[in-house]
C-alpha cells in the first residue's frame, strides 16, 4: 500500500518544513528548539499595539464630557438645528400639524424663490414634520414658478412669516411665525 506523501523517515517532504512552535523549550538552557522561530509573538505583539493605537487615536473627548452635559439644552440645540436657515419654520409647521389632521392637503408658502434658493429646503422639511399629511408645493419644480393650481388643491394654507391675501381662505391661526389658513 502507497501512500500519497511520505511522513516519515529521512526522505519526508514535511521533515524539512519550518514548524512554527511557541514557547516550547527544550534543553536546560530553555532556548527555543531548533525548528521554533520566535516571530508569530512578534507578529501578535504587532497586531496587539496596531490596534492600541487605532483605539487611541479614535478616542474623542465628547466620549465623557457627553455624560456631563445639559441634556435639554441639547436636546434643543439638535432639535432646531435643521430649522437654522429659516427660523420660525418649526413652529409654524408644528401649530399646523397640532391644528390640521392626517391626510388634509397643505400648500406651504414661503418668500423664497426659486426652487433651491430657499423653498425646497423648507418644503423639505415641512414634509417631516407634517407627515401624514399632503403636503402641496407652492412652486412647480420644473420651472420655478408658482403653479397656482395648487392653490386650488390645498384645503390649509401655511404661509411663513407673511401671508399674501387669499380668496376662499380664513385665518385659523396667526403668529409671529406664521399664519396657517383654512378653505372655507
Amino acid at each position: 500500500m502507497k501512500t500519497a506523501i511520505n511522513t516519515s523517515g529521512a526522505g519526508s517532504l514535511l521533515m524539512n518544513a519550518r514548524h512554527y512552535v511557541v514557547g516550547f523549550r527544550t534543553g536546560t538552557h530553555g532556548t527555543l528548539n531548533g525548528i521554533a522561530h520566535p516571530r508569530p509573538r512578534f507578529v501578535a505583539a504587532l497586531v496587539v499595539a496596531a490596534w492600541a493605537a487605532i483605539g487611541i487615536g479614535a478616542f474623542q473627548k465628547l466620549y465623557v464630557t457627553i455624560h456631563f452635559q445639559d441634556t435639554a439644552a441639547l436636546r434643543a440645540f439638535w432639535t432646531e438645528a435643521p430649522f437654522r436657515r429659516i427660523p420660525g419654520l418649526r413652529q409654524l409647521l408644528l401649530e399646523a400639524e397640532a391644528r390640521t389632521k392626517p391626510g388634509d392637503r397643505i400648500l406651504l408658502w414661503t418668500p423664497h424663490r426659486p426652487w433651491q434658493g430657499g423653498y425646497g429646503y423648507a418644503f423639505r422639511r415641512a414634509q417631516y414634520v407634517l407627515a401624514g399629511r399632503d403636503v402641496i408645493p407652492l412652486l412647480d419644480r420644473a420651472r420655478d414658478v408658482v403653479d397656482e393650481r395648487n392653490i386650488d388643491r390645498a384645503t390649509y394654507v401655511a404661509c411663513w412669516r407673511e401671508c399674501p391675501p387669499l380668496q376662499d381662505f380664513d385665518v385659523l391661526w396667526k403668529s409671529k411665525d406664521g399664519t396657517l389658513l383654512r378653505r372655507r
